[in-house]
């Protein structure tokens, strides 16, 4: 770092190693070797690494090849070595924890091998990142890549300059320390104390900061008018996705200078997808507000940040491929959505009796934007809030109203005769854990009703393992292999076998033979074995109208074996007869199969009246008005005798790990042992082993693109620009003249697994995820890119403004 902190370098800027101490203020214990800083920012030589603050990072190691996070010599760019991929993982994170904890549109990277080193740029698409080269014999690159940083602005450099820091001692400071302490009344009675209290935690060890939304309101009626800027008032994210590449989102609770001390506003940052047909989320809710849909959340404004914070990895890719009928990475455009709710996160549901009715309220909310045209298509735990209304009665007592509120609009579509069109993203859309086995096993199906309900049944099941009593031996590992599991469809990620194997069945089985079952209460010595949860009877019904779905569409679809078996004809044929002894096989296998045939044509071939019975079972999954029926049948049936207080503490584990978790315990014989509750509100692990971070590259002349995730990729949401300018000196500075462009992600990577942007209870309003967003939830790996028609039946009217702006690619 000595030759580095030479006064005509880089003026303002130090140079500081900080290889042994990590960042107090992260979690994540990461430390990197050495970074820039401000001058006036920068720690200490030896201290920790401040992510808060860092410019440019710098990793070191000490081999050429082992230490090097890319290959050069392979087709796809990326390392088979395992110690290779996971400094791969690590440069992963070290990127991602500088977006993390600072405001950025993108950030720019050193990574040093032996005698050699990699400059690296990385933004929401991918990263691009130089070829290596000899640092020892070429010294100049790298010091003219400093010298050339350090003179950018702070836009070129990466920062997002519409979020400015608020500083101890302004009237903003003032004005947040106020609303954080003090309560705000209606009349005698303190409201919204729940967005308050999160509001006051948001600002504990946390810088607070003021962020403008260039509202687009006004472009409703008339599309050449204006933007209008608006501020807000944050500290910390109540909610941020994991992973670098895809929507980023981010979620705070945040007082709107409009109106300093009325109710607190919900922000959303992310940085959205601009494919041509995709609709601004802001758009979707102002249109479903005002055709009167209720449980959602209401707009106060909405627009894309400034004119051109735009990722710019897909571009170079493209530069890279001009023969490629499609590019794998995105293009991202950062965007903001204010809505004036501030909800509570489903997993605050005081019973299964609520819990039951909330979601309800929830698919009523997705009937009533069905008949206005539009359908959700991202039902996961993340998007299913409790909205909280408060008012004072006649007689001036504070009165509370709970209900369910369906979010995050952001991946819904436009409805055409009760099917959803042609795809605009060529991957999944949704959040990997709660879309339906057919969706997770064809990709390419478009998302009907049936598709929805079944999400809807798998988050009541999601919310219910974790917070109520049972009978299962290890609640997070149920959770792993129920909701994140997995199986190889070729280079796809499929459904896993423990979800298709309840849809195909019914059954929810936590061993061979036993059935998960939910208690009344905790087993304890005096009541070892408390009765049922009325919850089963609810699951059970769905788990059997979700079976007869599956039947009649394996079926139909040809996905059982249906077919006659080869007769002695054919087997002849199959068999060459030469001698006695072929004909004497033959005989036998024909005797076999056709002894068979007449059990498989019974078992595969239905009777109109099985088919009818089936097709009664499944009708509801298919009619939002029928299924509403059962969930409030069951809600009001006092034969049921629901109880008051069969909640319990958070029951997922925090310290999971799938791939060195010891084998699960045996259940108790009786199904009555319940497991041993964790810590409160647990965030889902990441199910990859040393590094969950790892990258597929592709290697095209001499550069390369890499996108997080790969063709293995599970979720490509749900469940993710620049200010770089191509002709400034940010180019000399920042584009070397050998490129690699690659999008940050796994080569198997899954989908931000288990809750990234979609499970975290510390969120009460989420977007992505994956995605992979589908996580915001990896993303699977086009091989062609879809433009939506122009469909004239389009509620929103017609093709979205991001289909004429040649900014979004």
């Amino acid at each position: 770092m000595e030759k580095l902190n030479k006064p005509w370098l880089c003026p303002g800027y130090r140079f500081v190693a900080t290889p042994h101490r990590a960042d107090p203020e992260d979690p994540s214990n990461l430390r990197v070797d050495g970074g820039m800083y401000p001058a006036a920012d920068a720690p200490e030589e030896g201290h920790h690494t401040d992510w808060a603050s860092i410019e440019v990072f710098i990793e070191c190691k000490a081999d050429d090849v082992r230490g090097d996070p890319f290959d050069d010599t392979m087709e796809s760019g990326q390392p088979n070595a395992e110690d290779r991929r996971k400094v791969l993982g690590q440069i992963m994170s070290y990127a991602y924890t500088v977006f993390k904890k600072q405001h950025r549109t993108h950030h720019f990277a050193v990574i040093i091998c032996g005698s050699s080193a990699r400059i690296s740029r990385w933004d929401h698409a991918g990263v691009v990142t130089t070829k290596k080269f000899n640092y020892k014999e070429e010294p100049g690159k790298l010091a003219e890549f400093f010298w050339r940083f350090a003179r950018l602005s702070p836009a070129q450099r990466g920062h997002d300059t519409s979020v400015v820091r608020v500083l101890e001692g302004t009237e903003d400071y003032k004005i947040m320390q106020e609303r954080a302490e003090e309560p705000r009344l209606l009349g005698i009675h303190p409201v919204q104390e729940h967005a308050r209290e999160a509001f006051r935690e948001s600002l504990k060890g946390s810088r607070w900061w003021k962020i403008q939304v260039d509202d687009e309101s006004s472009r409703e009626s008339d599309p050449s008018a204006p933007t209008t800027p608006r501020f807000f008032l944050v500290g910390k994210p109540h909610f941020a996705a994991r992973g670098l590449a895809g929507r980023g989102t981010r979620g705070y609770v945040a007082i709107n200078l409009q109106n300093p001390k009325g109710p607190f506003v919900y922000l959303k940052d992310a940085w959205r997808v601009a494919h041509a047909g995709i609709h601004k989320e802001g758009e979707i809710l102002t249109y479903l507000n005002k055709e009167g849909v209720r449980n959602i959340p209401t707009k106060e404004c909405h627009g894309d940040v400034g004119l051109s914070q735009t990722t710019m990895s897909q571009t170079i890719w493209r530069e890279e491929n001009p023969d490629a009928l499609t590019c794998p990475l995105k293009t991202h455009t950062h965007y903001r959505l204010v809505v004036r709710e501030v909800g509570l996160p489903m997993s605050q549901f005081r019973n299964a009796q609520e819990l039951i009715i909330l979601v309800a309220r929830c698919i009523g909310a997705h009937r009533d934007a069905y008949r206005k045209g539009i359908m959700h298509r991202d039902i996961s735990a993340g998007n299913v809030l409790i909205l909280v209304t408060e008012f004072v009665d006649a007689q001036g007592q504070l009165r509370t109203q709970r209900d369910g509120m369906l979010t995050d609009w952001e991946l819904s579509k436009s409805v055409e005769d009760g099917q959803i069109d042609v795809l605009r993203q060529p991957d999944r859309t949704g959040t990997w854990q709660f879309l339906s086995a057919n969706v997770l096993r064809d990709p390419k199906k478009k998302i009907a009703v049936e598709d929805e309900m079944e999400s809807f049944f798998h988050l009541v099941l999601y919310f219910s393992i974790r917070y109520l009593p049972s009978n299962c031996p290890d609640v997070t590992r149920f959770i792993y292999d129920y909701f994140d599991g997995y199986t190889f469809d070729g280079e796809q990620y499929s459904v896993g076998m423990t979800k298709l194997y309840a849809m195909r069945t019914g059954v929810l089985l936590l061993s061979g033979t036993l059935p998960l079952k939910f208690l009344r209460s905790v087993p304890t010595e005096t009541l070892p074995n408390p009765p049922n949860d009325p919850i089963n009877e609810f699951l059970t019904e769905l788990l059997h109208r979700l079976q007869a779905y599956y039947e009649l569409h394996d079926i139909d679809h040809g996905l059982v074996d249906n077919s006659t078996r080869p007769t002695t004809g054919i087997i002849k044929q199959l068999i060459p007869v030469t001698s006695a002894e072929d004909e004497h096989m033959a005989s036998f296998l024909s005797s076999v199969f056709e002894e068979m045939k007449p059990q498989s044509q019974a078992k595969h071939t239905l009777s109109a009246q099985q088919r009818e019975n089936l097709e009664r079972l499944a009708e509801p999954l298919k009619n939002h008005a029928a299924m509403l029926e059962r969930y409030a049948a069951f809600y009001v049936d006092p034969d049921l005798n629901w109880p008051k207080n069969d909640k319990v503490e958070d029951q997922m584990r925090t310290d999971f790990n799938p791939d060195k978790d010891p084998k699960q315990p045996k259940p108790d014989k009786s199904g009555k042992q319940s497991q041993a509750r964790g810590a409160s509100q647990a965030e889902p692990p990441t199910p990859t082993g040393a590094s969950s971070q790892t990258a597929d590259v592709e290697v095209r002349k001499t550069r390369e693109v890499r996108k997080a995730g790969s063709s293995r990729q599970k979720k490509g949401t749900l469940h993710n620009d620049d200010p770089f300018e191509p002709s400034s000196q940010t180019t000399e500075a920042a584009k070397p003249k050998t490129r690699r462009v690659t999008r940050a992600g796994s080569s198997r990577q899954k989908k931000g697994t288990l809750h990234d942007d979609h499970h975290s209870e510390a969120s009460s309003q989420s977007t992505e995820a994956a995605r992979p967003k589908t996580r915001r939830a990896a993303r699977a790996r086009p091989s062609r890119m879809q433009r939506d028609p122009q469909h004239n039946n389009d509620p929103l009217g017609g093709p979205s403004r991001s289909t004429k702006r040649s900014t979004t690619g």
